[in-house]
């Protein structure tokens, strides 16, 4: 049994990747993500890019002696939205967040570049290489530079390590647990694309990513407990 902390699992993930090429892989590995005592098998892989986009730099006021870059961008964020349609409630598809567009600097003046950066998440059910080229061809001659990639993670809900964590939970909890799938990635896809089983499971948690975050302190405990019962057990 081992214990991993690492500092940047909402960024790269590189520590957790560290100790994977160290040789501390396990045969089994849970991740603590907020899942509100789910066991999450399964969660969609992550595709970022940063799609580049050049202009030609002129005075506000004479348009026609320039290229705006934010005008170029347009038409590759609206055909990106209809590719991958605004998702309206919890459902278990591939999405696309347009999350940040950077371009021009004055007000007086036609930008001459911007950069708009796309996260996708993917099912199991699509081709990230597929995915890939879709987006280049829609981004036509802007640049596009992949700034994150992560596998699609599932693991068979009857694996042992899995069962044992149910018997875990019917001592401590009384009951056993059911399944989700995660939106989300985690650090358990290293794990995933080197054939090892892997699952998100942790305590109550809330509001994900948001200014009132929050996890729940009887949950921890109750956590703790569900974690030692499973560690006796192997």
């Amino acid at each position: 049994v081992g214990l991993m902390i690492v500092p940047d699992e909402e960024t790269t993930g590189a520590s957790a990747k560290a100790f994977l090429d160290k040789g501390y892989a396990g045969e089994f590995f849970i991740t603590s993500e907020p899942s509100n005592f789910l066991i999450g098998n399964e969660s969609k892989g992550v595709l970022q890019f940063r799609v580049s986009f050049e202009g030609i730099a002129g005075h506000g006021s004479r348009p026609w002696q320039g290229v705006n870059a934010i005008q170029k961008a347009i038409p590759f964020i609206q055909e990106l939205t209809k590719t991958y349609p605004h998702i309206e409630e919890v459902e278990w598809k591939t999405s696309c967040n347009v999350a940040a567009i950077r371009g021009g600097d004055v007000i007086n003046k036609i930008p001459d570049k911007c950069e708009v950066d796309v996260d996708i998440r993917y099912t199991g059910d699509d081709d990230p290489n597929e995915i890939i080229e879709n987006l280049k061809k829609i981004a036509g001659e802007a640049s596009v530079e992949i700034i994150a990639q992560g596998s699609h993670m599932f693991t068979d809900p009857e694996h042992p390590s899995i069962e044992t964590l149910q018997d875990a939970a019917l001592a401590v909890l009384g009951t056993q647990l059911e399944f989700a799938q995660k939106t989300g990635s985690s650090d358990a896809r290293f794990w995933a694309e080197l054939g090892h089983a892997a699952i998100e499971f942790g305590p109550d948690g809330h509001g994900a990513h948001a200014l009132d975050e929050n996890a729940d302190v009887d949950g921890l405990l109750k956590y703790y407990e569900l974690l030692k019962e499973y560690c006796g057990r192997l």
